[in-house]
């Protein structure tokens, strides 16, 4: 599927119109806020991933730092809730958000290099990765991180058809 097929089948009345319009909103009425999602969406650039927004189900205050790839399936301290939070991929809607409201690239180059390297090292026969309840929460997070990045030359036909297969996949 190309990238423009995929954005003009989407159904609009699940999203949104128009990310920009609403970050210029966003950024006038609640900039703390702002301030909050992009300072957390840089985390996320430079790889250090925590849970400490109001919508993560197991909140974690300190840092988990990977300074080379990406661990997925990692577990710090023997906690198999950390792994589970992680693969919901929560943070990438952070990433979409903090690219509406900057529009920096770096933040869907971010998004599609986690995405591809996710898509390549984590097989679904990868029980914490793969669990139902995590399949579901990170496929409606893959499915709004997108949407921001509707914009982005970063979004191409590859990444667009890595996206819907793996989405078939979590089907």
């Amino acid at each position: 599927m190309t990238k423009t097929i995929f954005y003009q089948q989407a159904d609009r009345r699940l999203f949104f119109d128009d990310p920009f319009v609403i970050a210029k909103h966003a950024l006038a009425r609640f900039p703390e806020e702002c301030e909050n999602i992009i300072r957390a969406a840089d985390d996320v650039v430079s790889r250090r991933f925590r849970f400490n927004m109001r919508w993560d189900l197991e909140r974690s205050e300190e840092y988990i730092i990977f300074d080379d790839e990406i661990d997925w399936l990692y577990q710090p301290g023997g906690d198999p809730e950390w792994v589970y939070a992680f693969n919901r991929m929560t943070f990438w809607i952070c990433l979409g958000q903090a690219y509406a409201l900057t529009r920096d690239e770096k933040y869907a180059h971010a998004f599609t290099g986690q995405l591809r390297h996710w898509v390549k090292t984590v097989p679904q026969t990868c029980e914490k990765a793969w669990r139902s309840i995590e399949v579901g929460m990170r496929l409606e997070n893959w499915l709004k991180a997108i949407y921001y990045f509707e914009a982005s030359p970063a979004i191409n036909d590859e990444i667009i058809g890595l996206f819907c297969e793996s989405a078939s996949e979590h089907a």
